[in-house]
């Protein structure tokens, strides 16, 4: 699996592209498989605690770049640089990146192969960890590897676009995209490439025509495909064939008002409302599809434990979409942040049994009664991962009730997203990510089916013309582990939830 590069090594990144373009060359471009050879010895070097261009196995940098899987052929080269720094006390490193930086421009070999205008494609792996200095002794320290080169073959290419409204595109390989904030336009170029659009309204380029484009996956993990092309795509509204542009929800199935029939109405990302006449459908609220409470829950609990803040919009939707459709374990996605920083100048140079304890502190903000720390150590001893240790912390009953709260804060803060509206006939409904509104009336009776109801959400029952919500909530029971609303001819079922009075609205 290649590296996506992290923000520090993308500011990085922008520190030698400010100074090549001082020079007037051209920009380096992040790589995928560089990122995975740069990173992996640069993890190698703190855990062994070894400063060198040789590593793990008395491999070269080269041979490790091919072993990552970069396609170094026809006329091609490549080049390393190295570089370490004590940590000067700041717990956000961009200061440490600075100064590496520095460091490398100020030293003639390594100047060189950064200002070298015949490698244009680079991949960088910061670590964080203890190393030892000649003469000086071991020092927190923050390592960088970064690899480079050129070629004649194929590239994986890491884009990750800004703020604005910007147009990524990819050069034919294996590529990885993603566009951020603003309106992006995204192009994979080819190959099997994975799109993110992030936030704002965002545009895949296809350069085939509709009627040859296979649309696979599902409406919560759209995959377009072609001779020569497969695009995975999340957090993308539209789609702009050689013949003609579609919202990307009206590929699996529209979004917008149903028929007397039974439908599939599907939103993309943003709010919408979404309709029902008769029939039996299915009402999806959004492209990101069945992700669910738990998931969502997860992922802010992760970066509330790891991080200590709440995640920002984007990271938050990224990591939910890999976890919920697969393309991430729970443990991979524990073992990424992980790697984070972050987390290695808290937790790295530990024994068990400093990490346990550390867990209970900044987790569950109390020291380790003896009986947890007991079993703990127990199993870390008996082979269990601190990674997993960390994934069962961060799902533990006691810290999934200690952030219920800020959740759901957190989640409503970002205002209403859609509005679902059955009709009559039995209806399949799934509001996905984000604070959504259900709306029920005599109007429409049948049995309907909530999937997802999350804390957030909101209950509409004003059709009703209870007096108050008191008298709605005698409608509301519970079955079996799920609430059940029943009046005038309406049967709600919201799977494995709880209806709150907060939620309903008359």
């Amino acid at each position: 699996m290649t590296t996506v590069a992290s923000d520090l090594e993308r500011y990085m990144l922008d520190l030698i592209n400010a100074d090549r373009a001082a020079l007037g060359l051209a920009p380096l471009v992040l790589e995928l498989n560089l990122n995975t050879s740069a990173q992996a010895h640069s993890d190698w070097m703190v855990a062994a605690d070894v400063f060198s261009h040789t590593g793990a196995g008395g491999s070269s940098a080269t041979q490790r770049m091919l072993a990552a899987g970069m396609d170094l052929s026809g006329s091609w080269r490549s080049a390393e640089n190295i570089a370490a720094v004590s940590v000067s006390g700041s717990d956000s490193y961009y200061d440490e990146v600075a100064q590496l930086h520095a460091n490398l421009m100020n030293s003639p070999g390594h100047y060189a192969n950064l200002m070298d205008p015949d490698l244009v494609v680079i991949g960088i792996g910061i670590a964080l960890g203890p190393l030892t200095y000649e003469g000086s002794g071991t020092w927190p320290s923050v390592l960088v590897t970064q690899n480079f080169a050129a070629t004649g073959g194929f590239v994986d290419l890491d884009l990750s676009g800004g703020s604005g409204n910007e147009m990524l595109a990819g050069q034919g390989g294996d590529d990885h995209i993603a566009g951020g904030a603003g309106d992006d336009t995204l192009s994979g170029g080819g190959g099997n490439d994975t799109l993110e659009g992030g936030a704002g309204t965002d545009t895949v380029l296809v350069d085939q025509a509709r009627g040859a484009v296979t649309v696979g996956g599902t409406a919560a993990a759209p995959v377009l495909s072609a001779p020569g092309m497969v695009l995975t795509l999340s957090g993308v509204e539209r789609v702009r064939f050689a013949d003609g542009e579609v919202a990307l929800g009206a590929l699996y199935g529209g979004a917008g008002g149903g028929t007397p029939g039974n439908d599939l109405l599907q939103g993309a990302e943003g709010a919408v409302t979404l309709s029902g006449l008769g029939g039996d459908d299915v009402i999806l609220g959004e492209g990101r599809g069945l992700y669910g409470t738990d998931v969502s829950a997860q992922v802010y609990r992760l970066y509330a434990a790891v991080f200590g803040r709440e995640p920002d919009v984007n990271g938050h939707q990224a990591w939910v979409a890999r976890l919920a459709t697969g393309a991430r374990t729970p443990e991979e996605v524990v073992t990424g942040f992980m790697a984070s920083p972050e987390f290695q100048a808290t937790y790295g140079a530990t024994t068990d049994a400093e990490f346990i304890t550390l867990l209970y502190r900044n987790v569950l903000d109390r020291a380790p009664d003896p009986g947890g720390f007991a079993a703990w150590s127990s199993q870390l001893a008996g082979g269990m991962s601190r990674e997993t240790l960390v994934e069962r912390f961060v799902n533990s009953p006691e810290y999934v009730a200690e952030t219920a709260a800020d959740l759901l804060a957190y989640m409503a803060g970002f205002g209403l997203d859609d509005v679902l509206r059955p009709g009559a006939g039995d209806d399949m409904l799934s509001g996905g990510m984000w604070a959504d509104t259900f709306v029920f009336d005599p109007a429409g009776p049948g049995a309907k089916t909530v999937s997802d109801l999350e804390p957030w959400d909101v209950i509409d029952l004003t059709g009703f013309g209870y007096d108050d919500v008191a008298e709605a909530m005698t409608h509301v029971t519970t079955l079996e582990g799920d609430a059940v609303f029943e009046d005038a001819g309406l049967r709600v079922v919201f799977l494995g939830a709880e209806v709150d009075a907060g939620m309903v609205l008359v």
